[in-house]
């Protein structure tokens, strides 16, 4: 559920640049990586998974700010985008070099 382009692409990305400090860059991709999102599915299944029950215990403005927030930024903030982004660099730029990526994207958001 948790595994997309970034689990595959950055760890050997990590590993490269990371030298001879390869134990502080292992811990610190196993925290943010694995050890957050972890966390966020003990949080939710302690709240029996109703995110604004969890929110409201910050305050009920906190709740509706956050879920907009989050909708927002699921969908057309950077999930759009960014799939949109990596079908022109992997599908249709490497075939079609003279299209723009403009044209791609407008094509792909249709």
């Amino acid at each position: 559920m948790f595994f997309g382009a970034g689990n595959l692409i950055f760890p050997p990305a990590l590993g490269r640049a990371a030298g001879d400090s390869i134990l502080s860059s292992i811990l610190g991709f196993l925290i943010t990586g694995v050890g957050i999102p972890i966390c966020a599915i003990i949080a939710c299944a302690k709240i029996n998974g109703d995110f604004k029950k969890m929110a409201d215990r910050v305050g009920p403005m906190f709740s509706i700010i956050v879920s907009i927030a989050l909708v927002l930024i699921i969908g057309p903030l950077f999930a759009i985008p960014r799939t949109a982004a990596t079908t022109f660099e992997l599908g249709i730029h490497p075939l079609f070099p003279s299209i723009g990526q403009k044209i791609s994207i407008i094509a792909f958001l249709q």
